[in-house]
This record gives C-alpha cells, structure tokens and sequence, in this order.
C-alpha cells in the first residue's frame, strides 16, 4: 500500500518541526479565544463579542499561522503571468527562442523544474524583474532579472539566468517577498536575510550591513553581495515584507521594524533619524489646493552633499586654468555613508502619531508607503495606519499629504479590516469576513477597481480617489468570501475561500492573467479561469492536461508580472 506524503515518518526534520510550529500556534490561538471571548452568550453584547472574538481568531489563523506554515492541501504548483521580456516569468526554455511578451495563467515548464512532494511550493513573490517562490522543504528558488544579485544565487551567465534553481546559503525558509532589486527571506528560527541592493532616489546602490561599523556599503565603490546575508539588529521575527527598495519586520514581541533606502516616510520614523522639517503644498482628490504644510525631509541632502575635488587631465594630474594658473575645482556628490548604514540600513522601531505603542496584526510595504492593521492592547478593535508618499491619496486620509509617522486612517475605523496590500500607488483592505474589500489611491490604471462608468474611461494620470472606497464584486463572487489579497504595481488579486481568483488593474502585458486588449485596463474585479488558461497551455505544448479544476491558494503581483501557487485536481 502506498503511503500518504502526510505520513509522518516521511517528514524531514525541518517538516516536523513547521508542523509542530503550526499546532502551537494553533493551540495558541484557541487559548487567547477562551481568554478574550465570554463562556456564555447571556446577553446581546455577549454575542457579539463572541462574534468579535471568533472573526478576530480566525484572521490570526490567516494572517499569522497559514502565512508561516502552510496547510499541506495549500501547497502546489507555480503559475506565471504576464512578460517574460526579462526572464521573470520563468517560462522561456530556450535562450535562442521566442520571447513572448504576453503570457495568460502558465505552469513553469517541467524542464526547468518540478514542484511536488517536498519541493511543493507554499508561497511566491513577484519583485520588480524577478521572482521567488518558497519550497515545502524550506528551499527558495528564484529566476528573472539579477544585476543586482537579488537572485542570491551569485553572478550568473545568461544560460544560469533561464534556470529556476535555491538561493545559496538559504534553508528552513518560512517567508518570502521581492522588492524591486531585492529579494527577502524569513527562516524558522526568526532570522532575516536579503539579497540584492536598496537603491537611493538618486539611484545610488547600497547592500546590506555586515557588521554594525560597516561603511563598505555603496556598491558602486564596492562589490554586491553575490549571496544573501543575514540582517543585523533585529530579534526574532514572525512575518516581513519587502518595498521598492526597503524592508518591514514584526518582531514576536510585537515591535514593527524598517530598514533600507526610504525618503518619503515609508520609514515611518524620520523624526528619530534626525531630519529637519521643510515647507511643502497638496491637494485633495479634486485637485484642488489645500495650502502649505511642514514635513520631514529625508531626501538627497539628508545623506550626502556637494563638494569640490580637483578636476583630472588625462593623464591624472589636476587641470589648471590657463589665465590664473588656478587648479580647475569640479563638484562632485559625496554620501555621508555613516549616515546611510546608522540612519537607514540599521533597522529601527517605526514611531506611531501620539506615540502610544500599537498591537500590529499585519501590514504591507508598497512602492514608497507603508500601512499597518494594529490595535490598542487589550482591544479587538483594529485600525489601519499609514506612512509614507501619498502622492496619489495612497494614505487614505483624501490629500497628497506625505506623513513620516503611522497614522491612522480614519475612513476604515470600525470596518475590522485584519488585512492589507499596498502596490505602488493603489491599496486594498480586507474586513475580517472577508466580505468587504476597499480601495484606494491611484485611479487611471483601473488598480482600485473602483469602477465609475461615466468616469473611468476619462481617468487621467492624475487623477485617484484619496478616501478607502468599498469595491464592488460581480454576480459571480455569489456567496464566497475573499480570504487572501495582493496588490502588484498596478495590478490587485482577490483569492475566495473556494480558491478562485479575482483580477484587475493595468493589463498590457496580461498581467492580470487576463487576455490583453486594448486600452489594456481591467478597471473591474474579474473572475480569472485559471485552469482554462493553464490547460490551453499545456494543449499548445503538445501535451494533454490532466486535471479540469484547480484550487488557487497563493497570488503575488510584480512589476509587469505576476505569480501563483495553485492546486490541479479531476
């Protein structure tokens, strides 16, 4: 008789501990309900704070327990969608072949690699020009793009760059996400590590510390890092997530953590790192002038300034003014590279408006903003806060307004979100129930979903909705749920509980998963047919699919790409 995967005696090790992890953590979650929910319903407010305490466990168990140690029914195969102009896909075979450039729902080849039994995968990451994706066994491949060494796999050739092979170094793996030029990795044992750089709004490159004096750190002067390194000063950590071109990390005692290149507040904690205060002007989602206001500048004259050298002939030696006789000065840019590794590589508390401490329950790292679901301790009431750029509304409070603390967002007050996902100028908040999905930010290129049918089509590029909007679903959705969420770039995901997947935002490159078409713009939540996709796919390769339904449990969107993690059955 042939035994189940599931057996335990088949388990490796580090299996066996994620399961054990898991029922933890479970049994953890069971104890804070009997602590926080009433023995018995007597009265009308019983009720409901039974109801509250059940919809507020069951987010942890999402949010929490299924992020980090995955179901085994929720592991599977991995889907790409979208280009594959720079190999982030993961599709191409061949390097001398045909380079699609827009791919629906496809399988990575078997050629390349195959993810079953113990290289089943739990989660993917979609990053700017490359990708992730964890393996059951704690493995984390990656492909794509690696200028910037985000692949962690070392300097690659461009055969190595088609192959989907682990990260060097890099085991017992629980998490992952990509940023733009990075890629970030979470192991069981609450250690971080990184590959790839943080780039500066100046776009200067810097790599992570080695050691808390290092200042070996600008990476034009000095070489990448060719594999991952662990992230100094931090503690245990139980959940991070990557931006553009920086970090967030939960620690186990609560304490929410930012590191990399940030200088719009996506930091949150510009106030301790020193800046001085500057004068800048909004608007509001009309466009209409809302007057001046005082915010902190972290930007390029905050870690470097201009000086003078000597300017070089030829042949090295200082040019001198034909007339004086003057040695010919020339500016030149000089990063103050202690500030850069003190201020910015060194992670750091975030600091929160009022300055009272907050419960973080889940939070998100879009382009140049941050948004975090917390709560008071003691409280089951969570509130969604915000840091960062908002030149497209993306901190919700209905201005452009860039905030350097987490502050809160009062439009989602008493909507129990337990869930966020940031993209670059749009986000999406999930209620606990998984009935109410809101939106907000950036509005042309259909990411919010916020359909308006005598507006839509006229949407500029500056136009976007600053105030979270309820989004509205089709017939379709019926009576699911949505139980997960990704936001891409410009692009968002809706998973229901019945492991369907919803779509929409910019489509040029199908993205989405959805065919493209002109003007390549799905400004609407639309059911994807995963298994269609996959299927016509598979027919085209002279193959015969073997399975009519799937099951998606996992979605993540990138820059012109995107990821998912499906189950196949009859």
């Amino acid at each position: 008789m042939k035994r189940k995967y599931s057996d335990e005696s088949i388990l490796t090790p580090f299996q066996r501990d994620m399961r054990s992890q898991r029922q933890q953590a479970l049994e953890g979650i069971r104890d804070a309900f009997q602590r926080i929910s009433p023995r018995e319903a007597v009265t009308k407010e019983d009720a409901i704070r039974v109801s509250d305490a059940v919809s507020y466990c069951n987010s942890l168990v999402k949010n929490r327990v299924d992020t980090r140690w995955s179901k085994e029914e929720d592991t599977g195969e991995v889907v790409a969608m979208g280009t594959e102009d720079n190999g982030a896909c993961g599709l191409l075979e061949d390097p001398d072949g045909a380079r699609l450039f827009e791919y629906e729902p496809t399988l990575l080849p078997e050629s390349k690699v195959v993810f079953e039994g113990d290289k089943a995968v739990t989660a993917v990451a979609a990053g700017g020009l490359h990708s992730a994706c964890l393996a059951r066994n704690g493995e984390v491949y990656t492909w794509g793009t690696n200028d910037e060494m985000a692949l962690g796999r070392g300097n690659l050739d461009d055969a190595d760059l088609l192959s989907i092979k682990p990260m060097v170094g890099i085991k017992d793996a629980i998490q992952i996400s990509a940023g733009d030029n990075h890629t970030v990795v979470l192991d069981c044992h609450g250690k971080v590590h990184t590959a790839g750089v943080y780039k500066d709004s100046d776009s200067g490159l810097f790599k992570e510390l080695t050691s808390p004096n290092d200042l070996k750190i600008h990476v034009q002067k000095h070489k990448h890092h060719e594999f991952p390194v662990q992230v100094l000063g931090l503690g245990k950590i139980v959940m991070v997530d990557a931006g553009h071109s920086w970090n967030a990390a939960l620690d186990e005692n609560g304490d929410l953590y930012t590191w990399g290149m940030g200088h719009s507040g996506e930091l949150a904690r510009s106030k301790s790192m020193g800046a001085t205060t500057t004068e800048a002007s909004y608007i509001d989602s009309d466009g209409k002038d809302k007057g001046k206001y005082e915010k902190y500048d972290v930007s390029k004259n905050f870690i470097g300034e201009v000086r003078q050298r000597p300017e070089l002939d030829s042949d090295g030696q200082p040019k001198r003014d034909e007339d004086t006789g003057k040695i010919i000065m020339a500016d030149y840019w000089q990063y103050h590279l202690d500030k850069i590794r003190d201020k910015f590589l060194t992670p750091a508390p975030v600091e929160w408006i009022g300055g009272l401490k907050k419960k973080v329950e889940h939070f998100s790292c879009g382009m140049i903003h941050l948004l975090v679901v917390a709560r008071d301790p003691g409280s089951l009431e969570t509130r969604v806060f915000g840091s960062g750029n908002s030149g497209f509304g993306q901190l919700g409070h209905g201005d452009t307004k860039e905030l350097h603390q987490l502050t809160p967002i009062k439009a989602l007050d008493n909507k129990k979100i337990c869930k966020v996902a940031a993209g670059c100028y749009h986000n999406l908040a999930l209620s606990r129930d998984g009935v109410n999905l809101f939106a907000w930010g950036k509005l042309d290129e259909g990411a919010t979903g916020l359909y308006n049918q005598e507006k839509t089509e006229s949407y500029t590029s500056g136009d976007f909705e600053g105030t979270p909007k309820q989004v509205a679903f089709p017939d379709t959705l019926g009576n699911s749920v949505i139980v997960d969420i990704a936001a891409g770039d410009t692009t968002s995901f809706a998973i229901t509980d019945g492991g369907d997947v919803y779509s929409w935002g910019y489509n040029e490159n199908s993205q989405t998963g959805h065919y493209s078409v002109a003007p390549g713009i799905i400004s609407q939540p639309r059911l994807l047919d995963v298994i269609g996709s996959v299927n016509t796919s598979i027919e085209k390769s002279k193959k015969t699919p073997i399975a009519k339904k799937c099951r998606v449990t996992r979605v993540s969107g990138g820059g012109q790409h995107s990821l998912m993690v499906i189950k196949r059955y009859r």
